[in-house]
């Protein structure tokens, strides 16, 4: 009896373990410009990269699964897209690399070694602020634009942030690139209907 109630909460605990998302994306801007109302506009057009131009570690590949993820949130809040690019929205997609240095204290209080003598309170005096780097993380942040097209002037801005593999540092499949769409939308000005 008791292995089989032990065996029902181990299956329970990794069903509801697998069933949360592991990736986190992090909102980090949603703004509507002054003076900008985004629901007055109906159709949007996506604006075209040059392969050429792209850096060696993006293809054209990935670049189309962001522009269709962006498409995707647009579509479901109602936007038409227009694809010979005369959309009142022109959307600009930009990915950059967000880096963060973590540092930590060159002489930890733990450390085995510590100077005794007359030279001890220069060591301490010296060494007491010290830092070394401990962690450099490249974390890919995917920001959008909304620019109205007659005018451009911007409408509405945000930015999302993980959107780079941390082991292989390349851009996550599209998958992931949907769940970051997803969070990037979700503070836009038009909501997306309910799911039933």
């Amino acid at each position: 009896m008791k292995k089989s109630i032990l065996f029902s909460l181990l299956v329970g605990t990794i069903a509801v373990l697998s069933s949360c998302s592991t990736s986190s994306y992090t909102l980090l801007n949603s703004n509507v410009a002054a003076g900008q109302n985004v629901s007055a506009y109906k159709t949007f057009s996506i604006m075209e990269y040059d392969a050429t131009k792209l850096p060696a570690a993006i293809s054209i590949y990935d670049v189309q699964n962001i522009q269709r993820s962006i498409a995707n949130e647009l579509s479901i809040r109602g936007y038409k897209e227009d694809k010979t690019g005369k959309g009142g929205l022109a959307v600009i997609t930009t990915l950059y690399t967000k880096v963060d240095v973590s540092t930590k204290d060159a002489i930890p209080d733990w450390s085995p070694i510590r100077p005794m003598g007359p030279t001890a309170s220069m060591y301490y005096s010296y060494y007491d602020n010290a830092q070394i780097i401990d962690n450099i993380s490249k974390d890919g942040v995917l920001a959008v634009e909304l620019v109205d097209s007659k005018t451009n002037q911007l409408v509405w801005c945000a930015a999302v942030s993980s959107v780079l593999d941390d082991v292989q540092k390349q851009i996550k499949d599209s998958a992931e690139i949907n769940k970051a769409a997803d969070k990037l939308f979700s503070k836009f000005p038009v909501p997306a209907p309910q799911k039933k």
